[in-house]
């Protein structure tokens, strides 16, 4: 089976990154590990939304790092996950 990991996602601004509904996602189905998340910016508003670096065939889950000096998360969900197909 193949191990290659998912690759990486990088959202970074000089203002705000402002999501509603946005589903923000890496996930591997081998046994490579799950890509991370960043998200970086002076002001982070995530609403009803997404977000997350899982593995489901045994590798490792992805990092998940939100970065800012004002953070909101409304009905937000964040989850890095690992595990194995049944």
């Amino acid at each position: 089976g193949s191990t290659a990991q998912s690759g990486d996602l990088t959202i970074r601004a000089t203002g705000l990154i402002e999501t509603l509904g946005a589903v923000l996602t890496t996930a591997t189905f081998t046994d490579g590990g799950a890509g991370s998340i960043t998200l970086s910016a002076p002001q982070i508003f995530l609403g009803d939304s997404i977000v997350e670096a899982n593995a489901f065939a045994g590798g490792a889950a992805g990092s998940i790092r939100i970065e800012g000096d004002e953070i909101v998360l409304d009905e937000t969900r964040v989850e890095a996950e690992s595990r194995g197909l049944t």
